[in-house]
Order: C-alpha cells, then sequence, then structure tokens
C-alpha cells in the first residue's frame, strides 16, 4: 500500500487525500514547535513565515495538485504563527487573509496564498509540456500517454493514469 518517498514526495498510486499528504502539515508544526512567538516581532514572524513555512511545501507542490484542504491548513499554520497564536490562546487577526497576501507594491505584506502557488506550479508544468519538448519527462509523459507532436497535448484520462 506505502510506496514511499522519493526526494522527499510521496509516491502513489491511488487517488490523493489529505492523509497521503499530511506529513507536509506535520514538518510545518515540526518547525514551528521550535519557534515561540513571543521571542520574535511581527516583522521576524513574517520574515521566518515567507522564507520558512510558506516554503516547506514547495517541492510537492510542483509534482502534485494537492487537496484544498492542505492548501488551507497550510494557510491556517502560517496565520496562527504571523499572528502570535499561542495553543489554545487565540489572538485578533489585525488584518484579513487575502490582503495580507497582496504584493507589497498593492498594500499586502507580499506573502503568497497555498493555493494560488500550487495552481502556477502546475500551470509551469503545463507549460513546459507544451513547449519544452526537448526536456526527458516531457518526452516520458508525451510518449506514455500518447499525446503526439501537436503543442498543445490531447490527453485522455483512463483508470490506469497517473494522478500527474
Amino acid at each position: 500500500d506505502n510506496l514511499g518517498k522519493y526526494l522527499g514526495v510521496s509516491i502513489q498510486h491511488d487517488r490523493v487525500n489529505r492523509r497521503l499528504y499530511a506529513s507536509i502539515i506535520n514538518k510545518v508544526n515540526q518547525r514551528l514547535s521550535s519557534w515561540k512567538t513571543k521571542t520574535l516581532s511581527f516583522a521576524g514572524r513574517l520574515t521566518f513565515t515567507k522564507s520558512v513555512l510558506a516554503t516547506l511545501p514547495m517541492y510537492t507542490m510542483q509534482t502534485a495538485f494537492l487537496p484544498r484542504k492542505i492548501c488551507d491548513d497550510i494557510d491556517k499554520e502560517c496565520r496562527s504563527f504571523l499572528w502570535g497564536h499561542k495553543g489554545e490562546q487565540h489572538r485578533i487577526h489585525a488584518v484579513a487573509w487575502p490582503i495580507i497576501c497582496k504584493p507589497k507594491a498593492e498594500g499586502g505584506l507580499g506573502l503568497r496564498d497555498s493555493r494560488n502557488v500550487n495552481k502556477a506550479l502546475m500551470m509551469k508544468n503545463g507549460w513546459s509540456l507544451c513547449t519544452d519538448q526537448n526536456k526527458l519527462w516531457v518526452q516520458v509523459i508525451r510518449e506514455k500517454y500518447k499525446c503526439g507532436p501537436a503543442n498543445i497535448p490531447m490527453v485522455v484520462k483512463r483508470p490506469n493514469s497517473s494522478n500527474f
């Protein structure tokens, strides 16, 4: 049932579900357990969130379309750390998450929403599939699913197809 991991990403052979990617949330929580929110200023928590918490799932996001709940849980952990939550003690969020996720030039703090990052990385793979036909992984996928030589491949989902 369990094929293990390769380069930190679970190898899957069945349907994608939350249980399969629970390790991402565990990694985020593991990093948070070593830091105390009261020892960092808001700017320190923001920097930590941007550089560590938001980037931990990035490699997995490049290879798989994560379930919404996993992306929401990642954002929830980032929000909680950013605003200084401690266990059961909740603090008021002074600014809405969509505003925080805006670019700095638009008045936000430059954090990125996990769902949007995951979609963007999947679209990057799709773009490579259409334009970079010299890459080995593109050639393998095109041959496996018999996409043909067209720039925009026609892929028919079969019962034995991978999640990619």
